[in-house]
């Protein structure tokens, strides 16, 4: 059992990290984190789409909801099974307490103000996960995170455009 999941990490070391990375996964607490934080960013964007698909009216900003829904349930299988493979603790698939805490407040939030605040708070969090991507691609010490990482960049930059157009359309 222990072959197959030292074997399932390099494959997934081999898949994931560029030619030059070393064999051996070699996972820091901050490669933990961030995969950790990763799935849970995902998980609020995912939950926090499904909100958006219930509550709003705006076609730009259902249609950002849309996107993250589909792109971040990707992002969590792909960081979870990154985990896995690198023997990290189980990947949490929830948000984290204060993820929890923005989303009861868009909850609470009417209509207009609904998307405002949403899509207000969809682009100043995909820039801070832009940010936490670069650095973990420059800095982590797994490979197989720095490639993953370095993979999320273009669809997180996606999503930041998407967000400010919702947000303009959402008159913000």
């Amino acid at each position: 059992m222990k072959r197959v999941a030292v074997g399932a990490a390099i494959a997934v070391s081999a898949i994931f990290a560029p030619a030059s990375a070393a064999s051996s996964p070699g996972v820091s607490a901050q490669d933990e984190n961030y995969l950790q934080n990763s799935a849970a960013g995902d998980s609020f964007e995912i939950k926090g789409g499904e909100l958006a698909l219930q509550k709003s009216q705006n076609p730009q900003v259902r249609a950002l909801a849309t996107t993250l829904i589909r792109d971040h349930k990707k992002s969590l299988h792909e960081a979870k099974g990154l985990a896995r493979a690198l023997r990290i603790p189980k990947v949490q698939n929830r948000p984290t307490p204060s993820q929890a805490w923005e989303l009861r407040q868009l909850q609470a939030k009417p209509g207009g103000d609904f998307d405002k605040q949403y899509a207000n708070l969809e682009v100043s969090d995909h820039h801070q996960d832009i940010e936490e991507a670069k650095f973990e691609a420059k800095k982590g010490s797994s490979g197989a995170v720095r490639t993953a990482a370095k993979k999320e960049l273009p669809t997180r930059a996606k999503h930041l455009t998407l967000s400010r157009i919702a947000l303009q359309a959402a008159g913000g």
